[in-house]
């Protein structure tokens, strides 16, 4: 007994001293209760300290304030030990969460399902997954009963290789040793199915988690908004979306991300509004990711007032612009004003206010230079992107490769196509059929040979007008045999089925 009340005593034993003596006892098991907690609660600081210095990635340290635990009496219990066994984890301290292991086991501490699950966590975070194998074997062979979560790690494995089907098996597994799913069981299988693109799977999953008398968390609401966008389901995801804000709560970024880039395929510029309203809910403002996926959008439907208006609001906000919006910023300048000086006013503002120079800000100024018929500007951003240490991607190449193609620069073309090929960027379809043209119309019969070899290569399709061109080249320097393998190789490929 841990209270006083002793109103359960009868008056005859009042009567001869029995109250008197159970006041004794209850006050004497209270004392040793409340010496036992505070032993255990010195316990708990000591294996914490232990803990920090795990964290720290001061391993020896720890390992030696361990030993003088134990040497000094202070043995930490099963709870203290998977503690530590899940910061070794966390840290991917793959010896030491091995042998604080072989510790537990000569401390006479045997390791539970939560000790096995939080080694097969560390093995998974470190991609060791035969080591995962043989735990689960020694598992078996010491006959320790499996837990919901030792069966989440194993899953979470499954997630890791983009293993659906044993996945699968694990849930039968569970079901056969009677062990029930939990929440987090739920959300790492709707990561895994929409990982995989299995998006009937993750309704699925959500409507049996609901079944099982499962309260959805916000992750598993969100996981499943995720699911549902990228299966096409956007009026059920909107239906899960209505959920949550009724009952008070926000999906996270992920899930707003993938809703905003669902209402952009659709140009509903409307609902894009919305998102960035219950994004903001979370905080002061909306994260710049969803602003990112707002602008991309604004460029693809060339939404130029739209654009404006959500950069006077993140100005407002304080929030900076990222690359990857700076990128889209460029590419509207350019598409509204067509003007090279508007582009280049633009760039000196963005870096002014801090942005990046990466390769989608580049991405941006090379596309929309090329747009704007600024070749000079394009040549200048390729000369820069070396100094930068920047490796121009496809949109780079493709744009500045078509612009110097327009303006008849055969030289920059050719320099354009050997850098793409040194740096392993194909350049687009468009890129390569107007630098064929170009090299058609100066006779340049080496750049042909060496541009219809790669695209030969890469199964790529030919216009049969350009080929027809190209073939009539070579029959004028009298190399019949190689226009015939020209005319055999792409006519055939690019023939209508």
């Amino acid at each position: 007994m841990v209270s006083g009340d002793l109103s359960f005593l009868c008056w005859p034993c009042s009567r001869f001293g029995l109250a008197n003596k159970a006041r004794r006892e209850v006050f004497v098991c209270s004392r040793k209760k409340d010496e036992a907690q505070k032993r255990w609660e010195n316990l708990a600081r000591e294996t914490g300290n232990v803990a920090k210095l795990f964290r720290s990635r001061k391993t020896t340290k720890a390992f030696e304030k361990l030993d003088r635990m134990m040497d000094s009496g202070q043995c930490p219990d099963l709870v203290l030990f998977n503690r530590l066994l899940r910061v070794c984890a966390v840290t991917k301290s793959k010896e030491a969460g091995e042998r604080l292991f072989t510790i537990m086991e000569e401390a006479r501490v045997p390791p539970d399902g939560r000790s096995y699950a939080e080694l097969v966590m560390l093995y998974q975070r470190r991609r060791n997954f035969k080591a995962i194998e043989l735990l689960t074997k020694k598992m078996e062979e010491n006959r320790v009963r499996r837990t919901v979560e030792f069966y989440n790690s194993l899953i979470l494995t499954c997630l890791a290789t983009k293993d659906k089907g044993k996945a699968e098996n694990l849930m039968n597994e569970m079901s056969k040793d009677g062990i029930k799913p939990g929440l987090q069981t739920y959300v790492i299988l709707a990561k895994l199915f929409t990982l995989v693109g299995d998006h009937a799977a993750v309704e699925s999953v959500f409507r049996h988690a609901l079944r099982s008398g499962i309260n959805p968390s916000d992750s598993l609401l969100s996981r499943v908004i995720q699911g549902l966008c990228a299966g096409g389901s956007l009026d059920k995801a909107e239906m899960v979306l209505t959920r949550m804000l009724d009952t008070g709560r926000v999906p996270d970024t992920d899930a707003v991300k993938a809703l905003t880039r669902e209402y952009v395929k659709l140009g509903d510029f409307e609902n894009l509004e919305r998102m960035l309203f219950i994004e903001g809910r979370k905080g002061e403002y909306a994260e710049v990711e969803i602003y990112d996926a707002c602008f991309a959008g604004f460029c693809e439907w060339k939404r130029f007032e739209d654009s404006r208006r959500f950069r006077r609001r993140m100005k407002m906000d304080g929030i900076p612009a990222n690359s990857s919006i700076a990128r889209s910023l460029l590419k509207l300048c350019a598409y509204e004003t067509g003007s090279a000086e508007a582009v280049d006013l633009l760039l000196g503002e963005l870096v002014i206010e801090g942005v990046r120079k990466d390769g989608k800000l580049y991405d941006g100024l090379v596309v929309a230079q090329s747009h704007c018929g600024d070749l000079e500007g394009v040549q200048k951003s390729m000369k820069q992107m070396t100094v930068d240490d920047v490796t121009p991607n496809f949109a780079v190449y493709s744009s500045a490769i078509v612009a110097f193609a327009k303006e008849k620069r055969t030289a920059d073309v050719r320099a354009m196509l050997r850098w793409s090929r040194r740096d392993s960027v194909w350049p687009s379809a468009e890129a390569c059929r107007m630098s064929l043209v170009l090299f058609v119309e100066e006779g340049c019969i080496e750049d042909l040979r060496s541009l219809l070899e790669n695209m030969k290569s890469r199964k790529e399709a030919l216009d049969p007008v350009v080929v027809g061109e190209v073939v009539a080249v070579f029959q004028a320097r009298g190399l019949d045999s190689e226009a015939a393998e020209i005319r055999d190789a792409f006519l055939v490929e690019s023939a209508p089925t």
